[in-house]
């Protein structure tokens, strides 16, 4: 097996968890707000639920409606420092292949 589809399975895998992880931590959080609202406030589940939802869902569309989600998931690889200084050393070549 070459290195190059080692990395490519890792990366795979990595992009499948996080969004797995992206998907499911809501719940995650949710449950443990429940959690934490019926014992520390004696609060009845079902009221919980709706209440920790509507704050999970509120703080999602303000993400949103805010632009922190969008600016978030608008990671390119071409802003990222290797892939600039990539470009610039292609731009020398270039300039110097068009000298000669």
């Amino acid at each position: 097996m070459k290195k190059l589809d080692i990395i490519e399975i890792i990366a795979r895998l990595k992009v499948t968890l996080f969004y797995g992880a992206e998907l499911l931590y809501p719940v995650f959080t949710l449950f443990t707000a429940v959690g934490v609202a019926k014992v520390a406030f004696a609060i009845p589940t079902w009221t919980a639920v709706a209440i920790m939802g509507a704050a999970v869902f509120c703080g999602g569309l303000f993400a949103i409606w805010g632009g922190v989600f969008g600016k978030d998931l608008d990671i390119k690889w071409k802003n990222t420092p290797s892939a600039k200084r990539l470009c610039e050393q292609v731009d020398r070549i270039e300039r110097k292949l068009n000298e000669k």
